[in-house]
């Protein structure tokens, strides 16, 4: 199976649309209410600004809220340890926000992939 490059698709609103749809799903599934309005959401930079700014609520607030979230969207703390020391991102919660938009566009694809197969 191909590996599912976002790089390619942060400018498909289709694309980015169901992502941000997933993320609600995900959130959605462990108790939490997460903001991202419709309309504000049309590019992959617009979705991480608003992911980063909620995110950045619950690392601050709800650790433990955070901590569902990530074993929900399946991100280990490993690979958020090995991000720390690798990443390009301004914080954390910038971070986390990119690899929570990463996990849920390779569930989109993978939906895309098998519905076409």
């Amino acid at each position: 199976m191909e590996e599912f490059k976002l790089e390619l698709y942060k400018h498909d609103q289709e694309i980015i649309q169901a992502t941000r749809d997933q993320i609600l799903k995900d959130f959605n599934m462990v108790g939490l209410h997460l903001q991202l309005p419709d309309a504000k959401i049309g590019m992959y930079n617009d979705l991480l600004d608003l992911l980063s700014r909620q995110l950045y609520i619950l690392i601050e607030k709800d650790q433990e809220g955070l901590y569902n979230l990530l074993y929900r969207v399946d991100i280990k703390a490993s690979a958020i340890h090995k991000a720390k020391h690798t990443s390009e991102y301004a914080d954390d919660a910038e971070m986390i926000a990119s690899m929570i938009i990463y996990r849920a566009f390779e569930k989109v694809m993978l939906r895309r992939y098998f519905s076409n197969h």
